[in-house]
């Protein structure tokens, strides 16, 4: 259904407020559907030059201000509504997700590059018992090892975690991981 343009009285009407609510929305539709068009810029000219030779005999420059700011409001508050559909955008959903979940990815690489340069750095201590002697030895966690003769110990110099990853060669005395304490031929 094509719009009709309005006529210059029409306007007229509708800008004073004076117009019929069929001529009123002939003219919105029309605005929404042309109004950056050359048409409409000569039809709201036409408006302007009848409203300069109106303004010297009977409207005030107030009333004029006050028609043109209820004009204004009048198209803007009818302007048709876009309806948007709530169809979620696939795009926008990865956006999203990618959003929310770059901040632990973030803080967990993070931490696993400390975990993996404190490793680096672990620095090892080695200890021997020579031959016909018997070593008392502490680690780092306080748990106390004897090496006996011609045994070697390699353990770090904290350990990280709860692993404690320590090396023997030889016969020692003290607890292993499964709690038992007494004197164990290690060998590497």
């Amino acid at each position: 259904m094509q719009n009709p343009t309005p006529t210059r009285q029409e306007l007229s009407s509708y800008f004073f407020d004076r117009s019929t609510p069929k001529i009123s929305n002939k003219v919105e539709r029309w605005f929404f559907k042309n109004g950056n068009s050359q048409e409409a810029k000569k039809l709201l000219f036409s408006l302007w030059e009848e409203l300069e030779d109106n303004n010297t005999s009977s409207t005030s420059p107030e009333e004029i201000q006050a028609a043109f700011e209820q004009f204004k409001a009048r198209l803007l508050s009818s302007a048709p509504q876009e309806n948007k559909s709530k169809k979620p955008n696939l795009f926008l959903w990865i956006q999203r997700i990618a959003a929310i979940l770059i901040l632990p990815l973030i803080i967990f690489s993070g931490y696993l590059f400390y975990q993996h340069q404190k490793e680096e750095n672990i620095v090892w201590i080695e200890k021997s018992a020579g031959y016909g002697d018997i070593k008392h030895i502490t680690l780092p966690d306080n748990t106390t090892v004897w090496l006996n003769a011609g045994s070697t110990i390699i353990y770090p110099e904290e350990f990280i975690g709860r692993f404690r990853q320590i090396f023997f060669t030889g016969l020692s005395f003290g607890p292993d991981p499964w709690g038992e304490t007494g004197w164990r031929n290690v060998e590497r």
